[in-house]
Order: structure tokens, then sequence, then C-alpha cells
């Protein structure tokens, strides 16, 4: 009988120090869930545009903080209106920006402007002050540059619409000139985007922007950089890039790593002037969070 009820005693002792133990760690994830407020924003008095260049899409957030949950992924390649930004520089993930207010379609909320190309409606970012020329394209009035990213030809029309009258028809990584994004959204063959008024050689029409490229990076190496035919520095060049020039990425990621002399990098491959070829991470400044 001792036994048992010692048995006993000892079952409840431990049961007790159990629920001492739950108690006390849920009261600590209280107290380590405080969280500094969210930073101050300033709106705009008017909504801008912005394109979003993160290849896996930007994270809509409740806050401007990134450790809110997520309310919504906004695509890779979509035209977001910029209603607010913050007044301080992050960096997240070795990138700097600021945090967003923005709306996308019938969605709200706040998402990092790292990899937010913001006033491509109204003024070339700053990154890219010069837009060079595009063969036969007159540059009057052009916004920005685009590429088109279809494996096909893609139809240039008369009406932001699909079924609206063909003009021409585009080759694949053949480039445009941007003159203005609309601003409703819609998704044609499960790409979401935007209807864009563009000028290809003497033509003006619409294209949606789901089949266009905005992704860029500029040649920062001081000796311009060399596009080569392979990623590797045994490849054969296929043409030499000067410094401060744009190229469009084409790869969502580095194809690989590689060596030049001790300098470490990746090659990725881009397009320039309707070639494409692989260029050195440390020759390109990419913009994209």
């Amino acid at each position: 009988m001792i036994i048992k009820a010692f048995e006993k005693y000892l079952y409840l002792t431990l049961l007790s120090l159990l629920f001492w133990g739950l108690l006390t760690s849920c009261d600590s994830t209280k107290k380590s869930d405080k969280r500094n407020p969210p930073p101050t924003t300033t709106s705009f008095p008017s909504p801008q545009q912005a394109v979003v260049t993160a290849s896996s899409g930007l994270v809509l957030r409740q806050s401007p903080q990134a450790f809110f949950d997520s309310a919504y992924l906004v695509p890779y390649n979509v035209i977001v209106d910029v209603l607010a930004q913050t007044n301080e520089i992050e960096t997240h993930q070795a990138t700097m920006g600021k945090w967003y207010k923005v709306a996308y379609g019938q969605q709200t909320g706040y998402i990092f402007g790292g990899y937010l190309e913001v006033g491509t409606r109204l003024t070339l970012p700053k990154i890219y002050p010069v837009i060079e020329k595009i063969f036969d394209t007159d540059l009057h009035q052009v916004k920005q540059r685009a590429l088109v990213n279809t494996n096909t030809g893609l139809v240039l029309r008369q009406q932001p619409t699909t079924s609206s009258t063909s003009i021409t028809i585009i080759a694949p990584q053949e480039e445009v000139a941007v003159l203005a994004i609309l601003k409703n959204t819609d998704t044609i063959e499960a790409r979401r985007g935007s209807w864009c008024k563009v000028r290809f050689r003497q033509h003006e029409g619409y294209i949606f922007s789901g089949f266009l490229t905005f992704t860029k990076a500029r040649i920062k190496a001081e000796n311009g950089s060399k596009m080569r035919k392979k990623p590797s520095i045994d490849g054969q060049m296929e043409l030499f890039i000067p410094k401060d020039r744009v190229v469009f990425l084409l790869s969502d990621e580095p194809i690989r790593q590689g060596f030049i002399g001790q300098t470490s990098g990746f090659w990725y491959k881009v397009a320039y002037q309707r070639k494409q070829g692989y260029v050195f991470s440390p020759d390109l400044e990419i913009k994209g969070y």
C-alpha cells in the first residue's frame, strides 16, 4: 500500500510539473512575441505604377514588416498600383529598399520594394538613365524597354484585347518600346498582367505584359563585359557589352557557378541587341527581392 501511494504521489507531482512547464512556456512565448511598431509611411498624391521584377513573385503582407503573415503572392512581371511608401530604407536578403503599400486586383497590402521597379508609367527608373536605340524603333515618348518573352511570335494588336485585329507578329527576343501601361489587370494563358501600349519599328499597338520581360541588369564593370556563347571563361565571345549598358535577364536563377582568375561568381543568361549569351555576375548590377 505504501509503495502504491508513493507511486500515485510521484505521478501527480510529475503531472503538476509538466502542466506548470506548459504554462510558463506559453507565457514566455507571449512575451517574446512583442514586436517593434510598424514604420511610418508617406502616401503619394496620386497612385504610381510599378513592375514586380522578382522572378519568384513578391509577398503581399498585412503590414510593412517581414514577420507578418502573407496575405497574397503578387506574381512576377505584373503591374501594381503604388499608394504609399515607408520612410526608412531596410535590408532584406542583402537587398536594400522601402516597403510599398500597393493595390493589385482586389488585394491591398505591403510588399518589399527591393525588387519593385517603381514609376514605369511616369519616368524611367534612375538606375537606367539612358534608353539605348532599339534598331528601327523611334524612342519618342518611350518610358521603358521590354523584351518579348515567348517561344513563338507575339501578336501586336490594334486594341488591348485578344480579339482585336493583328497589326504584325513580333519575333521572340525582340525588344519593344513601352509607351504606357494600362491600369486594369487580367489573366491570359495563366499569365497575370496588364495590356501595354508599345512601339515596334513603325508600328504602334498593344501587347499583354505577361508575355514581356522587364527584368534588367546594368553592366557595372569599368572595362565592360564579354557576353559568351557558353557559361564559361572558355566560351567563345558573342559580343562585347560596354559599361552602363542594360541587358535583359533570361534566366530566373544563375546557370552555374564559376571562377575568372581568383574571382568567384555566377553565370547568367542574358539578351542584348537581339543576341543571347552568358555574362559573369561580378560584371552585373542586378535589380531585384
